[in-house]
């Protein structure tokens, strides 16, 4: 059976460590993962984050928030550096939250 989970947005935007509860109610309505905005840096405690989905056994999925002033397809160096910049943090994110290894 194919995992079902739900947008963060729904509930919030930012998802911050206020709305952590919610996982718990995420996952006694059925679902199996979240999906959560990579946090800007700092939004969030990464650490923190993780126990609460690991304490109630829900999943993580991301979605990068990409923006002009980090675009990979920018003419501009700055913007550019800024991109790739920001995928490897996303990537740093998906392995804190433990997005790798759940679903």
């Amino acid at each position: 059976m194919n995992p079902i989970g739900l947008i963060s947005m729904q509930y919030a935007r930012p998802f911050t460590a206020e709305h952590f509860p919610l996982f718990a109610r995420m996952r006694q309505h059925g679902y199996d993962f979240v999906e959560l905005l990579v946090p800007e840096v700092g939004e969030i405690d990464m650490k923190e984050a993780r126990k609460a989905l690991d304490d109630v056994g829900l999943g993580v999925v991301l979605a990068a928030r990409v923006n002009l002033q980090r675009n990979l397809s920018s003419a501009d160096g700055a913007a550019h550096r800024a991109g790739i910049d920001y995928l490897k943090y996303t990537v740093d994110c998906a392995k804190a939250l433990g997005a790798i290894d759940r679903i």
